[in-house]
């Protein structure tokens, strides 16, 4: 059984970490749970959903739908990360981490430095160590779209996914992984490609049903662990301090990814 924890969209009235479990029942289906209840029904190796009710108390179908996407699109050949996104003139660096780390509000903050975020909290990634900056937008238009059923169908949002018009890859520079620190600045600890695999697993979405998904997910770990530089960024207590220190954030990521061999804390 897999636990991964998620956050509600924002201004949702409850715990901004909410912890899922992933049950099998059989080589090809398999269910999204919290706390012992069945939100989501995987069938057909997640190319189909089920919901439980129209409103799967305690939390909106929107949201369940979207937090059992990458686990419906991964047997499919489509790997996500629980991760957010921003790019500044080419460099690409996604943050990752538990619901509630930060992912989101780091990203937020640093588009009002003048970086795109490419994602909030879903991203899709591939062989050559790229995010695809449409995927989220994708995914959530079809949540949208799926209001008032009970039975989705997770094969049409792969097919949407792999249209050109739904694709736009950029290059990855560096995977950070968010940590708290009891101190009041951040610092940067560079991590080995081991490492970063072993982080990636851990905050990846793994318990799939079938080993060649799991082979496929893993193969895309392993390129980004090997191309890609990875470090812990440990941010300290306080929006409010670490807002105060995104100048000197932006100029530590940028000298990190330009320079491999420098040691930056």
């Amino acid at each position: 059984m897999l636990s991964q924890a998620f956050q509600p969209e924002a201004g949702a009235a409850m715990a901004t970490r909410v912890t899922l479990s992933l049950r099998h029942e059989s080589p090809v289906a398999y269910t999204l749970d919290f706390q012992g209840r069945t939100l989501l029904r995987f069938e057909d190796s997640g190319q189909r959903g089920r919901l439980p009710s129209i409103d799967p108390s305690p939390f909106c179908p929107f949201d369940t739908l979207r937090w059992g996407a990458p686990f419906a699109l991964a047997p499919q050949g489509i790997v996500s990360l629980h991760a957010s996104c921003v790019m500044k003139q080419d460099l690409a660096i996604a943050f990752l981490g538990v619901g509630g780390a930060g992912k989101s509000t780091l990203a937020r903050r640093l588009r009002d430095r003048q970086w795109e975020r490419l994602a909030d909290d879903m991203m899709m990634v591939n062989d050559n160590a790229q995010v695809n900056a449409r995927c989220e937008a994708v995914v959530h238009n079809w949540c949208e779209a799926q209001a008032g059923r009970l039975e989705v169908n997770y094969r049409e949002l792969a097919e949407q996914l792999h249209k050109p018009n739904h694709q736009r890859w950029e290059p990855l520079g560096g995977l950070l992984f968010l940590d708290k620190t009891r101190g009041h600045e951040f610092r940067l600890r560079p991590l080995t490609s081991g490492e970063c695999f072993h982080r990636l697993v851990k905050y990846g979405f793994g318990g799939l049903p079938t080993p060649e998904a799991w082979e496929h997910q893993f193969r895309i770990y392993g390129g980004l662990a090997g191309r890609l530089q990875a470090g812990v960024l440990q941010t300290p207590d306080g929006l409010d301090l670490l807002t105060a220190q995104l100048p000197q954030l932006e100029d530590c990521i940028s000298q990190w990814l330009s320079d491999s061999e420098v040691t930056v804390s």
